[in-house]
């Protein structure tokens, strides 16, 4: 956890020109050069992040689904689904 400014940074993605930061509640991309980075969307979510291929997967802001979006700025970053957590319960 690092502290920049007044937000709280829990979890940092770096790929050529593209950033990701994720906050205590939201998920930033951003796009840059030159060490200069604008934001181009944001998404609700939390640490911690993955990237496989063109997904992009990171929990949900309750922390009890894992959020897969498209990662791709075509596409806009659209959400492709949840993957639910659960546990399951033995019977007495």
């Amino acid at each position: 956890m690092c502290l920049v400014g007044q937000y709280e940074i829990r979890d940092v993605y770096l790929a050529a020109n593209q950033f990701y930061k994720l906050c205590r509640l939201t998920c930033l991309f951003l796009v840059g050069n030159k060490g200069k980075f604008m934001t181009r969307m944001t998404l609700e979510g939390r640490s911690p992040l993955s990237i496989i291929g063109n997904k992009m997967c990171f929990a949900s802001r309750f922390g009890n689904n894992i959020c897969v979006h498209d990662n791709t700025k075509a596409n806009n970053f659209k959400k492709l689904g949840d993957l639910q957590v659960g546990i399951k319960r033995k019977k007495k």
